[in-house]
């Protein structure tokens, strides 16, 4: 199943670059076995406790809910 992920994480990396005419798809796809690993750590599933919500949004007005709009809105102007 690992080896599924990765592949897959592989094929989006490959994606992201030809989608952006932008770049090589040799690092992200390199890095894939990282980025399976790293992703429960840091994954957005909220911000954790190296960045607690109520300090980010004190500074920079940041939440989870104004991330992942941004990333929508984002996702479809493209």
């Amino acid at each position: 199943m690992a080896w599924r992920s990765i592949n897959s994480i592989r094929a989006l990396a490959m994606d992201a670059v030809e989608q952006a005419q932008s770049g090589h798809p040799g690092t992200p796809m390199a890095l894939a076995p990282a980025a399976y690993v790293l992703w429960p750590v840091v994954g957005m599933e909220g911000f954790g406790a190296s960045a607690p919500s109520d300090r980010l949004y004190q500074e920079f007005k940041l939440t989870p809910e104004q991330v992942a709009a941004t990333a929508k809105r984002l996702l479809a102007s493209r």
